[in-house]
């Protein structure tokens, strides 16, 4: 075997780092960074600890450090899993420049034989600091006999939404990493992400990590890029005039919905000018790596593709990343844009989006059962891409609130706060919306609130109970059903509702719950209907005895909170309590005084009225 393997591009390095050092020396010494960023000091603590970990950090937030700097400081090979061969590699080339003894094992013919054998061999002998490797050679059996003999140090997981079958990028070898695991002495695992929303964390954690792990999540706002979403009429001659403007500040990505498209638009692109390239999964992988290269180089400077270029792509001074029609997933637009401003400099964000949109992005009618969930997986990102691009106010807001963060005072930045609308009062109609979710918003979507709204008995209306005349049925049918859907999708982008991932229903956030019963004012930029109608005009879109149902409840809450010494929301939760006001019932895990209090307020103040559905399932609130 060669003494002095050269692996990729760069050779193995004869001895690796001194063991021993503190993190912070690490970093100094090996990397040239002189302090962490963000949560990257309890990531590294938590694995240096021998502790489990889920870190979310925005992209080009340095998720790296995060287990390469403890990967030097432990005895052993880190392991590294990644889903995508060519930066694995260039992550490995990069690390032996730096004088670590890092490699990497891809699929197929992306390395030669010879660099295979000398890659094992630096394994076996225990001469590797870092390996990377694909979940898919993870799960061969000729490294899990290799690595039977090696010393790990820690296990990381790159791109852990990966893991998550309603996820956006899903890998199904991901779902095996455990099971390739399991041979292997238990070591501390860190799970990397830069887009997960709170269904597909716990996800993350159920599948990867062990039950008690801590999530740390390092903030997803990236403040340098500003945010844009404009109606799509003259496609090409937009784009056009948005390169000329930014090229000027640093290179371009422009995501494309299909294949044909790339090709259209780079071609197009280029015969007007424009140092522009096409990429896609049908190239030849020597053409993909081509197109890459260049565009790190700078000899190519627009690059137009799928959404199979940019995972991993390190380049700074990308300043424009467009995206031509709706993205795929609000999590798969945050980390396309997450790939402009990585040096710091102002980037921008920029959507064309049409109504037509919608329909290629729907799948087609479902025959089985397994074709019908997933086709409510799409559904549901679909109608959370249209929350953040129907929003009325900060479109930043729209977009962070996805990961359980809001900027409620406005950006600054985005195309909504630098051009508002005048606002209009429209704290009726939405409280018609939140107040239909309240009650069928469990186990129906968007379409089918907006439709109830609109007074639409449909057959799917019925079924979910939304056309009980104790509900606001029809309070929005003066302005027709693509309205009432347009202000349920508002309604998403502006944190008062919410899809879920799997069943693409709507439910109530909290911030929605206040909203639905603190009777302040909804004031909406640009807000001129949909009107109520003529029966629903009237108040704030709520009967008066909800109202006083709930405010008899917090009160009683209140006072209970008082004599624990408590916060409120620690006796009984909001969501909760909107259970309670819905359903008329006051539920088991209520006890004692307060319970009596609570049902003697439901007694009072409830009138005699039709049931609720059945199909309520209280504990969903």
């Amino acid at each position: 075997m060669n003494p002095n393997p050269t692996f990729h591009a760069e050779p193995l390095p004869q001895s690796g780092p001194r063991r021993g050092r503190t993190p912070g020396e690490v970093l100094r010494e090996v990397f040239g960074i002189e302090a962490f960023r963000g949560i990257q000091p309890e990531a590294i603590a938590a694995v240096m600890a021998g502790r489990d970990i889920l870190a979310l950090m925005p992209t080009g937030g340095g998720k790296s450090m995060c287990y390469q700097v403890p990967a030097l400081c432990l005895e052993g090979t880190a392991l590294v899993v990644s889903p995508l061969q060519a930066l694995m590699r260039d992550q490995a080339d990069a690390l032996r420049r730096l004088g670590v003894r890092a490699a990497a094992l891809v699929a197929g013919e992306a390395m030669g034989h010879r660099e295979r054998l000398e890659v094992e061999s630096a394994l076996a002998s225990g001469s590797l600091d870092i390996l990377f490797v694909s979940p898919e050679r993870l799960a061969s059996p000729r490294l899990a006999s290799l690595l039977s003999g090696v010393r790990v140090s820690l296990v990381a997981v790159d791109e852990a939404h990966c893991v998550c079958e309603w996820g956006h990028d899903f890998r199904p070898d991901y779902r095996r990493i455990p099971e390739a695991l399991a041979p292997l002495p238990r070591v501390p695992r860190i799970a990397l992400t830069a887009s997960a929303s709170m269904a597909v964390r716990e996800d993350i954690r159920d599948s990867l990590l062990a039950p008690a792990s801590e999530i740390l999540v390092g903030g997803f706002d990236r403040p340098n890029i500003a945010l844009s979403v404009v109606e799509r009429t003259d496609l090409f001659g937009q784009l056009a005039t948005l390169l000329r403007e930014r090229l000027p500040l640093g290179d371009a990505l422009v995501y494309c919905p299909s294949r044909a498209q790339v090709e259209d638009l780079a071609r197009r692109l280029s015969e007007h000018g424009f140092a522009a390239e096409g990429y896609h999964a049908g190239l030849p992988a020597d053409r993909r790596r081509q197109v890459e290269s260049e565009f790190r180089s700078g000899a190519t400077r627009v690059v137009v593709a799928t959404s199979a270029f940019g995972m991993g792509i390190d380049k700074p001074d990308i300043a424009t990343v467009a995206h031509v029609a709706l993205p795929a997933s609000i999590e798969a637009y945050y980390q396309e844009i997450g790939r402009s401003g990585r040096d710091g400099r102002p980037a921008l964000a920029w959507m064309a989006f049409s109504r037509s949109d919608i329909g290629k992005r729907s799948r087609p009618s479902p025959e089985g059962e397994e074709d019908a969930e997933a086709a409510r997986r799409e559904r549901a990102r679909i109608e959370t891409v249209l929350g953040y691009v129907e929003t009325p106010q900060c479109r930043r807001n729209a977009l962070l609130v996805r990961f359980g963060e809001t900027f409620p005072s406005g950006c600054g930045r985005c195309d909504l706060c630098l051009a508002p609308k005048p606002a209009g009062d429209a704290s009726g109609p939405v409280r018609q919306v939140l107040g239909m979710v309240e009650v069928i918003g469990g186990f129906s979507g968007v379409s089918v609130v907006a439709e109830a709204l609109a007074g639409m008995a449909t057959d799917r209306v019925v079924a979910a109970g939304a056309n009980d005349p104790s509900l606001p049925f029809g309070a929005l049918s003066r302005d027709g059903v693509d309205k009432a859907r347009r202000l349920v999708r508002q309604c998403i982008g502006l944190g008062f509702l919410e899809v879920d991932d799997r069943s693409a229903s709507v439910r109530l956030t909290d911030a929605g719950i206040d909203t639905l019963y603190s009777g302040a004012p909804v004031m909406l930029p640009g807000f001129e209907g949909p009107r109520l109608a003529r029966r629903a005009a009237s108040g704030q879109g709520l009967p008066e005895w909800r109202v006083e149902l709930w405010k008899a409840l917090h009160a009683a809450r209140h006072e209970e909170a008082l004599r624990r010494g408590v916060a409120d929301r620690l006796v009984v939760t909001d969501k909760a309590m909107a259970a309670i006001v819905a359903t008329g019932t006051v539920p088991d895990t209520v006890d004692g005084p307060l319970a009596d209090a609570m049902r003697a307020a439901v007694e009072a103040v409830t009138p005699a009225r039709a049931s609720v559905p059945e199909a309520i399932d209280t504990g969903l609130f």
